[in-house]
């Protein structure tokens, strides 16, 4: 990240012609070569500034000639500026991409913007999603204006699992990216959400008492599931800690889970 690099140099190491080469990257990583190193070179920048290192040194190691535009390029790229992505956490050391797993899929606001047009909200303001509980950023996820957040996979097993899910659990999310047991005030609003949503599926298709006796089970296997999940992957850990608490605490109130 810290010596010059150009994509003709990386197409003639690959083997491709300079059109192919951009063409198979765009489809792989979702985002043009040099979209891509600029992203990982302010990371990686952002990362030693918060560790200590004199601004103009490592901005001047990445290959920014000022720092007004290194501040340029990550506010182009974050929507914040350099000090407000430290403060909130989110320059964490920056972990090997692995392009062969979807999950390290990268989708541009471009073409977040492109998929938009298809239900005519490419005039909505989109913003990126932040892990509350670690501050990285999710890099196939966006806030779409107030109400909606677009969510991408190259997988389509992954997407009609996700459908299935939500279909089977009747629309209850219940993962979590942060959780405090002593939040008496949160975790009340989480179960009157939780029941809301409830409410409002059962005023639209009744449940039967066999399903409202289920909903427990099906919420409770869900974040199992999921929990599960996450404690096999290790960018994850943090995750998987908030889930397990979660879990447990869901366990003491499993009558509340339940709706008449």
């Amino acid at each position: 990240m810290k010596t010059p690099i150009t994509a003709t140099e990386l197409c003639e190491q690959a083997g491709y012609s300079l059109f192919h080469y951009y063409r198979l990257f765009q489809s792989a990583v979702g985002m043009s070569v040099m979209q891509y190193i600029l992203r990982r070179r302010l990371i990686h920048a952002i990362y030693e500034i918060r560790c200590g290192g004199k601004r103009i040194d490592v901005i001047l190691e990445y290959g920014f000639d000022t720092y007004a535009g290194f501040y340029k390029a990550f506010r182009r790229e974050f929507d914040c500026t350099p000090s407000t992505y430290i403060k909130k956490g989110r320059a964490k050391r920056p972990y090997k991409l692995n392009l062969y797993k979807d999950d390290d899929y990268m989708v541009s606001h471009k073409k977040a913007l492109d998929v938009l047009k298809h239900w005519k909200l490419e005039n909505e303001t989109i913003s990126d999603v932040y892990h509350e509980s670690n501050g990285e950023k999710n890099n196939r996820a966006f806030y779409v204006g107030k109400n909606f957040v677009l969510k991408f996979t190259k997988n389509y097993d992954e997407a009609k699992n996700a459908i299935a899910l939500c279909n089977a659990i009747k629309g209850v999310a219940i993962l979590s990216e942060s959780f405090d047991e002593k939040d008496q005030a949160k975790l009340s609003k989480w179960l009157e959400i939780y029941r809301n949503i409830l409410w409002g599926y059962d005023s639209v298709v009744k449940l039967t008492n066999e399903e409202c006796a289920a909903l427990p089970y099906v919420v409770m296997a869900d974040q199992l599931v999921s929990t599960a999940w996450f404690s096999e992957q290790d960018k994850y850990t943090e995750l998987f800690e908030i889930n397990k608490r979660m879990t447990q605490w869901l366990i003491t109130i499993s009558d509340k889970l339940k709706i008449n």
